[in-house]
């Protein structure tokens, strides 16, 4: 009796599908490196935007310390320009 043999039921045809998997395989491993690149990419760009974004907030933050630093000094310097005023005028106010 003689078997009939199938091309993936010998060895040289079963070692032929599994090249072909492979090949596959690494087709997709290689598009998805390729992938992974481009998310890596981009996430650089991201983390530097980012990192901007969150210096621009402290320089505004700064700048808002700043001037209300300012408005107080500018307030106390008034006060201290209307009492003295005052003193050297008879109790009177500046002029406006």
């Amino acid at each position: 009796m003689r078997h009939e043999e199938n091309e993936d039921e010998t060895i040289p045809g079963a070692l032929d599908g599994i090249r072909q998997r492979l090949g596959g395989t690494e087709r997709r491993v290689g598009d998805i490196e390729h992938r992974m690149a481009g998310v890596e990419t981009l996430l650089t760009e991201n983390t530097a935007v980012t990192r901007e974004i969150r210096d621009v907030v402290i320089a505004g933050r700064m700048f808002t310390r700043v001037v209300k630093w300012c408005g107080a000094i500018a307030l106390a310097v008034s006060a201290m320009y209307a009492a003295w005023h005052q003193f050297m005028h008879d109790g009177r106010l500046p002029p406006h």
